[in-house]
């Protein structure tokens, strides 16, 4: 451990930013008819106090063309020490990783850093009461009690962190009692604290590019009961059964009726789960009228006419464990294989929400999707209802909509939207932002966001 050399310069970035918040203040000399004379800005350096009050106290050396009388007022910092924050610690093991990898294709990564509490003092020294106060007031205002700063930790790492920084306390002091030759010097003694972070040195592995998942089903409300589960913990038997027939529906605003253009499949029973209805659960069927031309839902719905209703339709009785959607996967032994350059595919359709059209996938309006840098993802718009919706990439919220525009790293287009093989598709750059927007080019408000990982 002990022997690889690194250095991040936490410490000198550490003193470098807390001068920088107080290198530019100003105060103003003012005449009595409140004409402003001069509005110089205070000198600001780093060392102990003392050293400025000794200087005061000394005799000025005339012969001495390097070293004149000290002015006042004038401001000094000092780093007065550090001690762990063990509040803030976090797991040894977490890894910080690079966006970039290395040319040997391996990627640089830190270990969870070690939390500290850097001490600083901040030093006002003046002549007179009026000037301190005018340099204590354009400090205290943005401290309540802390001040956010956002620090590049290390260099060759792309970790950004706020860093707060507190302060403690605000002292004051006037010893002025001495005769008239006796230079007075007003005090004032801010201490503050710099949450910061001391990270280690910067190890390389290599790049993670295929996958083994495990998947169980576990025990619980709606999901398979222990005794259907062997001892291991395995399931013997299971069938997923995805919405297998669709119809256009005719427009319905707040009803439990729904009409259709033409009779639904006879597969298609009471009870069946409805699926791209636009609500928050799915509404099972309560009854289907004899000419199949309309059903009675469970509960209301408002949706635009032709649209597509999905449903799953009668299951085969002798299957013991079926699952119709909303599993909860653990680990079922067998093993699936992701690898990149491997594509991921979602079907969107379009569906109203009452106040307008939205993107829906899986039955979910406005979705938010989780990708990772690396990966290739295709939103399929075969879907009728995707028609005069092309959707598009943009950095910004409803994209070109939203005031911003349209993000093409990586994403490419086919086809028409509404009609066959027409999709979306983006691979996603090492350096794409950690979050992206998807949106109708032809239309505000339709679409959601893409947090993207890795």
């Amino acid at each position: 451990m002990f022997g690889t050399y690194f250095y991040n310069e936490t410490i000198k970035r550490c003193v470098s930013v807390f001068g920088t918040m107080f290198n530019n203040i100003q105060y103003k000399k003012v005449k009595s008819d409140g004409t402003v004379l001069t509005s110089p800005i205070v000198p600001l350096s780093y060392g102990p106090k003392q050293k400025f009050l000794d200087r005061l106290a000394e005799e000025p050396n005339l012969s001495d063309k390097n070293r004149s009388a000290i002015s006042l007022p004038r401001m000094a910092f000092e780093l007065t020490g550090f001690d762990y924050d063990t509040q803030r610690q976090q797991n040894k093991l977490i890894r910080s990783v690079k966006n970039t990898g290395e040319s040997d294709g391996k990627r640089g990564f830190q270990y969870a850093p070690a939390p500290y509490n850097l001490n600083f003092t901040l030093s006002i020294l003046t002549k007179n009461m009026n000037d301190a106060l005018q340099i204590v007031e354009q400090i205290l205002p943005y401290f309540q009690p802390e001040y956010t700063v956002t620090m590049k930790m290390v260099d060759d790492m792309s970790d950004n962190r706020d860093v707060p920084i507190v302060l403690n306390s605000v002292s004051f002091s006037d010893d002025y009692e001495g005769s008239f030759e006796d230079r007075r010097v007003i005090e004032y003694t801010l201490d503050f604290t710099m949450k910061t972070y001391f990270f280690g040195p910067i190890y390389t592995g290599n790049i993670i590019k295929a996958v083994q998942e495990r998947t169980f089903i576990g025990d619980g409300n709606n999901e398979f009961t222990t005794t259907q589960i062997s001892g291991a913990g395995l399931v013997k038997e299971v069938k997923h059964y995805e919405p297998a027939f669709a119809e256009k529906a005719n427009a319905v605003s707040n009803s439990s009726t729904v009409t259709f253009a033409s009779a639904i499949n006879s597969k298609i029973s009471v009870g069946d789960r409805v699926f791209g209805t636009g609500n928050s659960t799915e509404p099972t069927i309560s009854s289907i009228a004899n000419n199949k031309l309309s059903m009675v839902l469970g509960q209301n719905i408002t949706i635009s006419a032709d649209t597509t209703l999905k449903f799953v339709g009668s299951v085969d009785p002798s299957d013991s464990f079926v699952i119709a959607e909303d599993v909860t996967f653990f680990d079922d032994g067998a093993v699936d294989i992701y690898e990149e350059g491997n594509t991921t595919d979602y079907q969107i359709n379009v569906t109203n929400s009452g106040s307008g059209n939205r993107y829906t996938y899986n039955g979910t309006q406005q979705f938010t999707f989780n990708f990772v840098r690396g990966a290739t993802y295709r939103f399929f718009q075969e879907d009728s209802s995707n028609a005069s919706h092309p959707l598009r990439i943009s950095t910004t919220s409803n994209g070109t909509h939203g005031g911003g525009s349209e993000y093409t790293t990586g994403v490419s287009y086919n086809g028409t939207p509404g009609q066959s093989d027409s999709w979306t598709e983006i691979s996603v750059a090492s350096d794409a932002p950690s979050q992206l927007y998807y949106y109708c080019s032809n239309h505000s408000g339709m679409g959601g966001v893409i947090n993207i990982t890795g």
